[in-house]
Parts: structure tokens; sequence; C-alpha cells
């Protein structure tokens, strides 16, 4: 295991895309997974199957795992599992098939109040004469802007 290890970080060194720390985290994750599938899951991982992801990511999760290296372990086993399939090591890519980790809501990006609104729209200096030159430049705008 520790050669597809090997193999692995050398083929995402090659990738200019990727800064030597994400090489670093991603060979991290794929050794975290190779252990977990040796030790809980009483597995070869290179026989790993989406369920036994899924629990592993699971239990990562449960540890308390933010959001974007939950997204950086999914990467790094999607990444592992096509370089096996690159390799002919295995016919079919277990990881492939998870769905995306969700982004949670930012609390930025909430609608403002419908009162603030019309207070931004009503501070507009409508003499200025730019409702006119954007209504007479855009014809999609109209006479009503």
């Amino acid at each position: 295991m520790l050669a597809l290890i090997d193999a692995f970080h050398k083929e995402l060194s090659g990738i200019r895309e990727l800064s030597d720390s994400t090489v670093e985290n991603y060979t991290y994750s794929i050794v975290d997974y190779c252990d977990y599938a040796k030790n809980v899951l009483k597995i070869e991982p290179i026989y790993s199957k989406g369920q036994h992801i899924l629990k592993w990511l699971a239990d990562v999760r449960k540890n308390g795992l933010g959001q974007s290296r939950m997204k950086n372990h999914q990467t790094a086993l999607k990444t592992f599992f096509a370089l096996l399939v690159k390799l002919k090591i295995i016919m079919k890519n277990p990881a492939e098939a998870l769905a995306p980790i969700r982004q949670k809501p930012s609390e930025l990006n909430k609608p403002i109040p419908q009162k603030v609104a019309f207070k931004l729209l009503r501070s507009i200096d409508h003499h200025s004469g730019m409702e006119k030159e954007i209504s007479s430049s855009s014809p999609c705008c109209g006479p009503w802007v």
C-alpha cells in the first residue's frame, strides 16, 4: 500500500496547480483513510466500496472537521481511486459517486429588510440626471427607470 501512496504523492506533485501543502494534505488524507480501512473496517483499501468511504467520512465528521477539510478528504479519495483505476489496480472508482459536500449557508448572505432596501433607493440622488441617461442608453430599462 505504501508504494501506491508514494505513486499518488508523485502524481499529485506533478500537477502544477497544487501547492506543496495541498499535496501533503491529500496524501495525509489517503494515509488516514488506509489506516481506517485496515484497522477499523478490516479490509485492504483497494477493496473499498462507496459505503466504506462514507463510513470513514462520517466518522471523520464526528470529530468536528470543517467543511473545507471534508471537501479536501473527498477530493483526495476521488483522486486516489482514480489513480488506482488508471493503474488498472481496480476497475471502478468507489469514490466517484460520492455526493458533493454541501457548503453551509453564510451568515453574511442574507437579504436586507424591505424597509432598508427602500431607504437605500430613496437615498439615490434622482436629480443628477443619471436615471435619464440610463433609460435613454439602454432599451431594456424603459422610461420608468
